[in-house]
C-alpha cells in the first residue's frame, strides 16, 4: 500500500470574506486548511468554519506575524502525516 502525505495549509485572514472561501476552496486540495481569523470584525471565520475548516480566532487584531504563528511558534509548513 502507497503511503501519502498530508500538508498543513495555513491561511492568516483579516476581514478577508469576499475572497477567504475561495481561498479555502482551492487550498483544500492541497491539504488540510488552518485559518488563523486575526481578529475579522465580518463574516470571515464564519464562512471558513462553513467550509468545513479549523478556524483560529484572535479576539483583536494583532498583525501580520501574530496572524501566523498562532502563539504556538512560527508556521510549519509540510507534511502533518501519512496516509
Amino acid at each position: 500500500m502507497q503511503s501519502r502525505k498530508m500538508n498543513a495549509i495555513l491561511v492568516p485572514a483579516f476581514n478577508e470574506e469576499q475572497s477567504i472561501a475561495k481561498v479555502v476552496i482551492d487550498s483544500k486540495k492541497f491539504g488540510t486548511v488552518i485559518v488563523c481569523d486575526d481578529g475579522s470584525t465580518d463574516a470571515t471565520a464564519r464562512i471558513a468554519e462553513s467550509l468545513g475548516v479549523v478556524v483560529i480566532r484572535h479576539r483583536k487584531n494583532e498583525g501580520k506575524g501574530e496572524g501566523t504563528e498562532i502563539h504556538y511558534g512560527p508556521p510549519i509548513i509540510g507534511p502533518i502525516g501519512e496516509r
